[in-house]
C-alpha cells in the first residue's frame, strides 16, 4: 500500500480486497428502531424518520472524517446521506436514509449488512485525547 492518503474509491477498493481474505459480516438488516449498531467507533441508531436538521445531501460515502485508514468507514452505493449544516456536536455524523439493503465496509472490521431505513451516524468519544488535551491546556 502506498504511504500518501487515499481517495474514498481507492479505500472502498481497498475494502473489497481486504474482504476477500476476511470475510466476517455482522447482519443487522432486521434490526429493530431505536437499536444501535456498530463498526469499530462508529454507531448507527436506527430511527423512526430524518432527525431535524438533516437536510442538505452529500455524496460523501465515508462516514467518518479523516485520512487514516481507520477512518475508511464507507457505505456502499444506494442509500443518501444528509448532514445538518447546523451541527456543532463533533460526536453526530450524518445521517443514512436507505431505501434498500447496504453494506458499511472498514479495512480492519468486520463489514455490515443494514436493512433499508434511517441510521444516524455516531462517533466515539475518545477519552484519552480528551484527557491529554486538558492536561495540555
Amino acid at each position: 500500500m502506498k504511504n500518501s492518503p487515499t481517495t474514498v474509491i481507492e479505500a472502498d477498493q481497498i475494502v473489497r480486497d481486504h474482504a476477500i481474505h476476511r470475510p466476517d459480516v455482522r447482519d443487522y438488516r432486521k434490526m429493530p428502531i431505536g437499536r444501535i449498531a456498530h463498526q469499530g467507533d462508529v454507531y448507527l441508531r436506527r430511527c423512526a424518520k430524518v432527525p431535524k436538521g438533516f437536510t442538505v445531501p452529500t455524496k460523501d460515502l465515508q462516514l467518518a472524517p479523516g485520512t487514516t485508514q481507520g477512518s475508511r468507514h464507507i457505505i456502499t452505493a444506494g442509500p443518501r446521506v444528509l448532514t445538518n449544516p447546523g451541527n456543532t456536536d463533533a460526536l453526530l455524523g450524518p445521517v443514512i436514509v436507505a431505501e434498500k439493503e447496504f453494506t458499511l465496509t472498514h479495512p480492519e472490521h468486520a463489514h455490515c449488512l443494514m436493512g433499508p431505513g434511517v441510521y444516524e451516524v455516531g462517533f466515539q468519544k475518545d477519552e484519552a485525547e480528551a484527557e491529554r488535551r486538558a492536561v495540555r491546556d
